[in-house]
């Protein structure tokens, strides 16, 4: 997993309770462990011709999934 170090407090993570020190374990179903992981993964999701993309978190109350919304590119 990746360990989310900051999050800019007016995007949609923030707004999904994404905090740093959350740890992000898949994005779309991909199993992420940087942020080229991460990049990657949402830039298949968009090709995916998805609108968002799931992320699975652990935090301090387990694991849970959040929907990101995805901006074209």
């Amino acid at each position: 997993g990746m360990v989310v170090t900051e999050v800019d407090p007016s995007g949609p993570a923030a707004q999904r309770g994404i905090r740093p020190g959350d740890v992000i374990l898949d994005v779309a179903g991909r199993s992420v462990s940087s942020l080229r992981d991460v990049r990657e993964a949402l830039t298949a999701a968009r090709a995916d011709g998805r609108r968002s993309a799931l992320i699975r978190l652990r935090s301090g109350e387990g694991q849970r999934f959040v929907a990101i919304p995805l901006n074209p590119s």
